[in-house]
């Protein structure tokens, strides 16, 4: 993990650009505090001095394990270690069973005080007349949460175009606005989190793909009706 993460905002940094990097501890940990623990060093020491954006996926650990204490250590470390990296939580999963108090008790639990803010709809079709609904009332709630007004919240907008039946690889799902960014946090930015054309899985348009398999149909599909 250290060598690509150093590779990747390496190359970015010689291109001028700004490296985003949504990453998964749980795709190769088993939930044990010490995997955690060995992951976040990894990919502090991988981003370092760089400038980098960096989504935190979470997932529900199918063995009983201290998520919050893992997360809030990791949070730390990333801090600490790279000091230039913009730091924000997932909260797509959260955001799926429980309205905005709900999420920000959670994320303020994980020390959501400590990173740059909240990404959601990471993955998912949801449009972007909901998701900036959703996302001015969750920056409202953890700034009560957690005292901090400055807290941005980032939606993926890759695949929010327009309203969708959301499911796995929705026929109707249209792309959305590249990048729309602000200096105010009370809105809503929006950025592509996911490739356009990555499938879900081996269901809807894309039946027989595999979960991250890049399939042209699904990107052109997107792209169904646009000037």
């Amino acid at each position: 993990m250290r060598a690509e993460v150093r590779e990747y905002v390496a190359d970015a940094a010689r291109l001028n650009r700004q490296p985003v990097l949504v990453l998964d501890p749980l795709a190769a940990l088993d939930c044990s505090e010490a995997g955690y623990a060995e992951w976040f060093t990894e990919v502090a020491e991988g981003i370092a001095a760089h400038r980098a954006l960096l989504v935190l996926k979470d997932k529900e650990c199918e063995t009983a394990s201290p998520r919050t204490t893992m997360m809030t250590a990791g949070v730390r470390n990333l801090r600490a270690s790279a000091p230039q990296a913009m730091v924000l939580l997932d909260a797509t999963q959260l955001a799926r069973k429980q309205d905005p108090p709900g999420v920000a008790r959670a994320l303020a639990a994980w020390s959501v005080k400590d990173t740059t803010g909240v990404a959601i709809n990471v993955g998912e079709h949801t449009s972007q007349t909901v998701t900036d609904r959703y996302g001015i009332e969750l920056h409202r709630t953890l700034a009560a949460a957690t005292g901090r007004r400055d807290l941005y919240v980032v939606a993926d907008s890759s695949r929010g175009g327009v309203a969708s039946a959301d499911g796995c690889n929705p026929p109707d799902a249209r792309i959305g606005s590249y990048e729309v960014l602000s200096d105010n946090p009370e809105t809503t930015q929006h950025l592509w989190l996911t490739t356009p054309g990555i499938s879900d899985g081996p269901c809807g348009t894309a039946p027989a793909s595999q979960p991250g398999q890049f399939v042209p149909e699904l990107a052109t599909g997107l792209l169904a009706g646009t000037p």
